[in-house]
């Protein structure tokens, strides 16, 4: 993550800000197939899962960024307004993520920033 200027933020708490998630999100398809998966296939140790499971484990999460990449990308619209087409692509993906984020069995607790509207 150094190589590519993503750090955690100090003034974060210690966590990922918005711009250094956004770029793992953007990398994800090189950083899993190329950086994370060949590292953890190289560990020796006897008790390390066999190299089928990594390879399912790893592309099951590149797959996730990429389509939160994708769904992202769609609500950072900067031009114009969202058409029928936005939404149907949204959509898609938005499906897709449910299904894989289930594959995963990973626990689904929605969080959500926004700025405080109306506030004084």
């Amino acid at each position: 993550m150094k190589e590519k200027n993503i750090s955690a933020a100090a003034h974060h708490g210690g966590k990922l800000n918005g711009v250094d998630c956004r770029e793992i999100l953007s990398i994800s398809n090189t950083m899993f197939d190329f950086e994370i998966k060949p590292y953890l296939c190289s560990i020796q140790n006897p008790r390390r899962c066999a190299e089928d499971k990594i390879n399912d484990a790893c592309n099951l999460h590149r797959d996730i960024f990429a389509t939160l990449d994708a769904l992202t990308s769609m609500f950072r619209m900067k031009n114009g307004e969202p058409n029928e087409a936005n939404y149907a692509a949204a959509e898609k993906h938005l499906q897709n993520l449910f299904k894989l984020w289930s594959a995963a069995n990973l626990n689904f607790t929605p969080k959500i920033h926004s700025p405080c509207f109306g506030a004084s």
